[in-house]
C-alpha cells in the first residue's frame, strides 16, 4: 500500500490561509486549485483521511471566486 499521510497537503492549505490573510486571492486560489489537482489523484481512504470531497472543494472554490474576483467560474467562454 501506499503511504497513509502526506505533510505537504496541510503545508499547502497553511500556505492558501496565508495568502488570503495576506490579501493575495489570486496566488491563494491558484495553490487551492494545486492542491485539489493533486489531491483528485490519491485515493479515497487517502482523501477522506484529509477531509477531501471534490463536489465540496468545488463549490469552495466557486463561492472564493465570486467572493474575490466576482465570477464564480462556472460558465467558460
Amino acid at each position: 500500500g501506499g503511504t497513509k499521510e502526506n505533510n505537504n497537503y496541510p503545508l499547502m492549505q497553511m500556505c492558501v490561509d496565508t495568502y488570503f490573510a495576506q490579501r493575495k486571492p489570486l496566488q491563494a486560489l491558484t495553490l487551492l486549485h494545486n492542491y485539489a489537482w493533486i489531491m483528485s489523484s490519491e485515493t479515497t481512504a487517502f482523501q477522506e483521511r484529509y477531509d477531501f470531497n471534490i463536489d465540496e472543494w468545488r463549490a469552495k472554490f466557486r463561492q472564493l471566486c465570486l467572493e474575490y474576483f466576482g465570477d464564480s467560474r462556472t460558465q467558460f467562454t
